[in-house]
């Protein structure tokens, strides 16, 4: 460290003269002719002391010539005395008649330390400089003018007392404690025969410097901050130094830290720019910031100046800093108390909309979202909700239209600005593709008489609900689209008199209802047949005229179209016997009567086109299902009637495809459903089976027959599950154990309809909602 050495004024130390009184033994020197002989005479005069004092003698070391006597006596200093102070004075009384005596010599532990030449005889020791030691032997020894010299006999023993360093004081230190300053000017006590004074200034890790100045005024200079013990010791000409002084205590004072401005931050291509500018610092001082990411990793700064730090290329985060200035002196200030800063994600966009199409067996979904300040570009994961995989898209716009499988799903959405930093991911927005669960309102709540709806899939994968009616309601005519949106709602406001039951496709763009209508005068019912076209609207309407069995008094129960020519089931309305009839030009061209079985009236339910083209009925008499198909000519070719031994009470379902019929039949009293398969050209029996029926289930409308010969049959399990299972058949009707679970699809009811489409993946059903007016069309994927 530098040291400025200041003054010369040096303060002396108080004398303290002792009142004892030594007397040496005279020295008696006595010349002779043949040469320098001495001898040493004992000197019988010797002056008396008090107790306190210890006589000495003198031996000469060289005889002198005279023998004249001398005699020494040392003043002030008792044997053992305490020495306490920084000089001592040391008299001597020389009694010398002849003054032979030139010098006298102090000597402390045998070594020579001052001469005296002349008198008076006394010497100013400044035995601080031998302070180091306890104790000390002090002797005086006399020079002849001859040159022969002589001792005290006996030395005199001092101790050097430890208040001598007590002496040594600081005069002057300035403040205790400084600020904005490395400095401190300190002012020692002087000290006799000083050539020099040493400093040590020790810090409070225990290192310690040391300083010589020759003067009693110095300054210490490139201090750090902290505290520190000062203490020093003065050094003569012989660079014999004396004791430390006690030590004094001074302190350098961080500077004070200003108010501190807030951060401010900016976002550019490459990040954040964040900058801590402190305007009201000093030019010389420098302001120093401690950055701290989430992860307590410290952060370089960008661009240091004295008053603004800057870091540039931050991510988004969380931070925390404090601060603190370093002055001109290389001194900091104490850390400022850390703060939190969070450095924002960019904002986070939300789904404003989720729209649907479907184009080509396709579903498209179409999301759009509003726009953020600063977006480059937006992220999005959707997820299907049941597979869990996720479709990952980058897109710069403002909407996304994305092809879909049907299913459930969610898509959250995040923001990438010009820097490259993502948003926090948004809320999941729910949706659903090519699902849907509607209810449909129709007149009537749906008691034992109501007619079962009329579902009809056109090849536009829309689907046509006809509710039919019972008097004095009107029929409802429902056109949902493979979206779930009811594209046409309509109703079909008859007469109170009309009834129609059900509704078939009979060309791409035609429907055909049929039932009948109440002759207002005598009572009777006559066949009715409504033309629609696709979007409902009435085409034309009329009612038979033909007779049968020389009456007209029938109604129409159902309904086939087979290679473009319409037939109908008809029902006499006073005997309950069944026909079929061709439907030509608007009216009846052909009609067979269905014959009774066994002198029973044969009650026909369901008429149907096997593979071959023919058509079939079947039918319930006694306890047997009856089955008998016809050519178009309406020509009875096959008959087929259920096993003596299997029991049924009633007719549930008819079923065909291109190479069997099924029919079902439902035994009350066991509850039992019976299955019979039969081949559709000959009507031969092919596979049977029977199960314990504990299920709900329209059988005839629910059960689907593949090409392959096994079945599913979708049914309302009840309690069991709150959700449509379908029990599986392979073509030898044994049923699979394992039920199909479709656990997205709700059961209001057993399904009067159900339609699997392998295109879209999904299974489309029709259900009442029981006890209300409702009828509640789904559609979900299948999983």
């Amino acid at each position: 460290m530098d040291l400025i050495l200041n003054g010369k004024n040096m303060i002396p130390f108080k004398k303290n003269l002792f009142s004892y009184t030594f007397v040496g033994m005279a020295l008696v020197g006595c010349g002779s002719s043949d040469g320098n002989k001495e001898t040493i005479q004992s000197a019988d005069n010797q002056t008396a002391v008090s107790e306190a004092s210890t006589d000495t003698s003198t031996k000469p070391e060289q005889q002198p010539e005279s023998s004249e006597q001398i005699e020494l006596t040392v003043l002030s200093l008792a044997q053992d005395a305490d020495i306490d102070q920084l000089t001592t004075k040391i008299s001597v009384e020389v009694t010398d008649p002849s003054a032979l005596i030139k010098e006298l010599i102090l000597l402390v532990d045998g070594v020579e330390v001052q001469k005296l030449t002349q008198s008076p005889w006394f010497f100013d020791w400044n035995n601080y400089y031998w302070a180091n030691s306890s104790s000390l032997n002090l002797s005086v020894k006399a020079i002849a003018k001859d040159g022969k010299s002589y001792t005290l006999d006996d030395a005199i023993k001092v101790n050097m007392s430890e208040k001598i360093a007590e002496l040594l004081k600081f005069e002057s230190l300035g403040d205790a404690s400084l600020k904005d300053t490395d400095k401190v000017t300190v002012k020692m006590v002087a000290v006799n025969g000083a050539a020099s004074y040493e400093i040590e200034y020790t810090d409070a890790e225990g290192e310690s410097e040391h300083v010589r100045t020759e003067a009693v005024r110095a300054t210490i200079s490139d201090l750090a901050v902290g505290n520190y013990s000062l203490r020093f010791r003065a050094i003569n000409t012989e660079n014999q130094a004396g004791p430390w002084s006690d030590a004094a205590e001074i302190s350098i004072l961080p500077p004070d830290l200003p108010v501190l401005s807030d951060p401010v931050f900016t976002k550019s291509n490459e990040g954040y720019q964040l900058v801590f500018e402190q305007t009201d610092l000093s030019t010389d001082t420098e302001l120093n910031i401690s950055l701290i990411n989430e992860v307590s990793e410290p952060i370089d700064a960008s661009v240091k100046e004295n008053h603004k730090v800057s870091f540039n290329g931050l991510k988004p985060g969380n931070f925390r800093w404090s601060a603190s200035i370093t002055n001109q002196y290389g001194h900091q200030s104490l850390r400022s108390v850390e703060k939190e800063l969070v450095l924002p994600n960019p904002n986070t966009p939300t789904i404003s909309s989720v729209t649907f199409t479907e184009e080509s067996g396709q579903f498209f979904a179409q999301l759009e979202w509003g726009s953020e300040d600063d977006a480059e570009s937006y992220n999005l994961q959707i997820r299907n909700s049941s597979s869990q995989d996720i479709i990952a898209i980058s897109e710069p716009g403002l909407s996304l239209t994305q092809s879909l499988d049907a299913g459930e799903y969610t898509v959250e959405i995040q923001q990438v600005d010009m820097a490259g930093d993502t948003s926090a991911w948004s809320t999941p927005y729910e949706f659903t593709v090519g699902e849907f669960d509607i209810a449909l309102v129709v007149p009537e709540v749906r008691d034992s008489n109501s007619p079962l709806p009329s579902v009809i899939a056109l090849d536009n994968n829309e689907h046509i609900v006809f509710s039919g009616n019972i008097s004095q309601n009107s029929s409802k005519f429902f056109k949902v689209n493979v979206l779930g949106e009811t594209v046409i709602e309509k109703s079909i406001d008859r007469s109170d008199s009309e009834k129609l039951v059900k509704l078939i496709q009979i060309s791409e763009n035609k429907l055909l209802s049929i039932g009948h209508t109440i002759n207002a005068i005598n009572g009777h019912s006559i066949g009715l047949l409504v033309e629609f076209d696709n979007n409902g609207d009435v085409v034309s309407e009329y009612t038979t005229s033909t007779l049968i069995e020389g009456k007209l008094n029938y109604r129409f129960i159902d309904v086939v179209e087979a290679n473009g020519r319409v037939f109908v089931l008809g029902q006499l309305s006073d005997t309950n016997s069944n026909f079929i009839a061709e439907i030509k030009a608007q009216n009846i061209s052909n009609f067979v009567l269905i014959d009774s079985h066994d002198g029973n009236t044969l009650n026909a339910q369901y008429l149907n086109v096997t593979g071959e083209g023919n058509i079939a009925i079947a039918g319930h008499v006694g306890s047997k299902l009856v089955v008998r198909s016809f050519n178009t000519a309406l020509q009875l070719q096959k008959e087929w009637v259920s096993p003596d031994d299997i029991s049924t009470s009633s007719l549930e379902g008819l079923i065909v495809n291109q190479e069997s019929i099924v029919v079902t039949g439902l035994d009350q009293s066991q509850v039992n459903a019976h299955y019979f398969k039969l081949s559709s050209n000959d009507l031969q029996l092919t596979a049977n089976s029977s199960d314990y029926v504990i299920f709900n289930a329209e059988f005839h409308h629910a059960m689907q027959l593949a090409q392959d010969g096994t079945i599913k049959l979708f049914i309302d399990e009840g309690s069991s599950y709150n959700y449509l299972v379908a029990r599986t058949y392979n073509s030898e009707l044994v049923r699979d154990d394992h039920l199909q679970h479709y656990e997205n699809m709700k059961v209001y009811s057993a399904p009067i309809f159900a339609s699997m489409n392998s295109q879209h993946g999904t299974l489309f059903t029709v259900m009442w909602e029981l006890g209300s007016n409702q009828l509640r069309i789904q559609q979900k994927a299948q999983r």
